[in-house]
C-alpha cells in the first residue's frame, strides 16, 4: 500500500497553557508484555500485558510557560484539565490540513503529572527545558487515549526564546559564563495497587537541584576550591528580534538560592584556546519549607 498519510507535531494543550515550540518529543505507551511457557516447551503459549507506564517526553524553549506551571518544586499537577497532545495531518500536494478540519488526531491524558527535569542555556545557544509528562489512571479513563478525525486546538506561536544571562555568586558577578545546566535530579514515585494495569499514584520523593556553570577563564578559583553559598542569582536573558531585551525590562527569568556548597570541578584548555572552568553549585534548603532553588520570577529585570 503506498503512503497516504503523514502527520506533524502541533502542540500540547492544558487549560490556558499551549506549548507549541519543541526541539524534541516522544510518546511512549511503555507496554510491558508478559510471556509464559508451558513446562519443557520451546515456545511461549501465553501473552498478556503486565503493566503500562505511558508518558510523554519533550524539550522546549518555552521555559517561562513551563516554570509558570512547575514553579520552585519543578513539578505540576495538570489533572484539573485534560492534557492534549495534538498532531496535524499534512496535506498531500500542499502543506498542512486546515486546523478546523476534522482530519487530525490527538493523545489525551485526563490525569497528568508534569516534571521539569533540566534546563540548559548557553551564551549564544537557545535555552531549553527538558520535561516529562507522566500519564496515570484516574479510575475511569485510560492514562493515554488516542482519538482521530478531530480539529486541533491552540494557535501556533514562537515567542519565548532565551540565552544565558548574568550569573552572580555570593554577591559578585561571574565573568564570562558560557553555559548553564540546571539539573533538578528528580526522584519520582510511580505506584499502583490491587492488580491494576496502570499506576494511580505519582509524587515527588526527592529533588536535589544542582547547577553547573562553564566559565571562560580561571577566575572562579578565587572563590575557593569548595565554598559556602550565601547568595546565587542565575538569569536567563530574553531575546528580542533585533537585539537582546534590555536588562531593565521585566521579561527575563531569574533563579535564586541562599544556601549550599559550591565547588570547582576543574579547568581545561588545549594550549591554543582559552581556559574553561567548570563550577558546580549544589543547593540545599535554607529551612524546612523553602525549596533549595527558587524561581524568583519569570518576568524580571536583570539586576543582581
Amino acid at each position: 500500500m503506498p503512503l497516504a498519510n503523514v502527520d506533524v507535531l502541533h502542540g500540547i494543550v492544558n487549560g490556558s497553557t499551549f506549548i507549541s515550540e519543541f526541539t524534541s518529543l516522544s510518546v511512549s505507551p511503555s507496554v510491558q508484555p508478559f510471556l509464559s511457557h508451558s513446562a519443557g516447551h520451546m515456545y511461549p503459549q501465553h501473552a498478556d500485558v503486565m503493566k503500562q507506564l505511558p508518558e510523554i517526553r519533550f524539550t522546549t524553549p518555552q521555559i517561562k510557560s513551563i516554570l509558570d506551571l512547575t514553579d520552585d518544586d519543578g513539578i505540576a499537577d495538570l489533572s484539573a484539565a485534560n492534557t492534549d497532545l495534538h498532531f496535524k495531518l499534512a496535506a498531500d500536494q500542499s502543506n498542512r490540513g486546515a486546523s478546523a478540519s476534522l482530519i487530525h488526531y490527538r493523545y489525551r491524558a485526563a490525569k497528568a503529572f508534569l516534571i521539569l527535569e533540566r534546563i540548559t542555556a548557553g551564551h549564544d545557544t537557545d535555552a531549553q527545558a527538558q520535561c516529562r509528562l507522566i500519564c496515570s489512571y484516574d479510575g475511569t479513563n485510560a492514562p493515554l487515549v488516542y482519538a482521530g478525525s478531530l480539529a486541533v486546538a491552540g494557535t501556533l506561536a514562537t515567542a519565548e526564546h532565551y540565552v544565558l544571562g548574568e550569573v552572580h555568586i555570593n554577591g559578585s558577578e561571574v565573568d564570562g559564563p558560557q553555559s548553564l545546566d540546571i539539573d533538578y535530579q528528580q526522584n519520582i514515585l510511580q505506584a499502583g495497587g490491587s492488580g491494576e494495569l496502570f499506576n494511580t499514584f505519582h509524587c515527588q520523593m526527592q529533588s536535589t537541584p544542582r547547577a553547573t556553570i562553564a566559565v571562560m577563564n580561571a577566575l572562579p578559583w578565587a572563590l575557593g576550591q569548595a565554598f559556602d553559598l550565601s547568595s546565587v542569582s542565575l538569569y536567563l536573558r530574553k531575546r528580542g528580534r533585533a537585539a537582546r531585551v534590555a536588562d531593565a525590562t521585566a521579561e527575563h527569568i531569574k533563579f535564586s538560592a541562599t544556601d549550599g556548597l559550591g565547588c570547582i570541578e576543574g579547568t581545561n584548555g588545549d594550549g591554543m584556546g582559552p581556559n574553561i572552568t567548570t563550577v558546580a553549585l549544589n543547593f540545599i534548603a535554607p529551612d524546612a519549607t523553602t525549596a533549595p532553588l527558587l524561581v524568583s520570577s519569570t518576568a524580571v529585570a536583570i539586576t543582581t
